[in-house]
């Protein structure tokens, strides 16, 4: 684990995002989808907004995922182990860059064959305490006609790299500064997306 998490901290101090192509065993990844898709039977997702809580909108020209957030306090055991995992993480980076990160939101999130989400920031206009976007990739036997890639724009804002959400990747982000957008899929397609927080400064 060790080693992929220096790989990750190098990518992220070079160009601010990084990959870890397989960050939990593949039952774990397997477990996950199961209790996202138990808890979807369930009717528990609701249509994602736009903004921060309380002030979110919904507006399905610009993103069309459902999404269900965590409670940390009922957490499955797969849930608990990608939750230690990111608690790793979170010690690692606040190690190596020292950014103050306290704790860890997330959310399940699904999109409908044909949903996108525009190109946007993580951080929200008023608030600066998201720092670090995880996002957790669910899909099993993904190609990439499928679409529904994360495409990751570059300083410059032009030039871009597309990641396809092979389930157990996991992409982290400065949420702050790395413009990304998610092309539609052919498919449904699943993650657990999430943020490492500060105190709001």
């Amino acid at each position: 684990m060790q080693a992929t998490i220096d790989a990750l901290l190098d990518s992220i101090a070079e160009k601010d995002w990084g990959i870890v192509e397989t960050c939990l065993p593949h039952e774990a990844v397997q477990g996950l989808k199961q209790d996202l898709l138990h808890k979807q039977a369930q009717g528990l997702f609701k249509q994602a907004g736009v903004g921060k809580a309380g002030e979110a909108q919904v507006l399905t020209q610009i993103r069309g995922d459902e999404t269900l957030w965590w409670d940390e306090k009922v957490l499955t055991s797969s849930e608990q182990l990608y939750h230690d995992y990111i608690n790793t993480l979170q010690t690692a980076l606040n190690q190596a860059f020292f950014l103050g990160l306290r704790e860890f939101e997330c959310h399940y999130a699904c999109y409908p064959a044909g949903a996108f989400y525009q190109k946007h920031l993580d951080s929200f206009r008023k608030s600066n305490s998201r720092l670090i976007s995880c996002i957790l990739y669910l899909n099993e036997d993904w190609q990439a006609e499928h679409g529904g890639q994360l495409r990751i724009y570059k300083p410059d804002n032009e030039a871009f790299e597309d990641v396809l959400p092979t389930a157990g990747k996991l992409v982290c982000m400065r949420s702050d500064t790395v413009w990304h957008e998610v092309l539609p899929a052919t498919r449904t397609r699943y993650s657990v997306t999430g943020w490492l927080r500060r105190q709001e400064i």
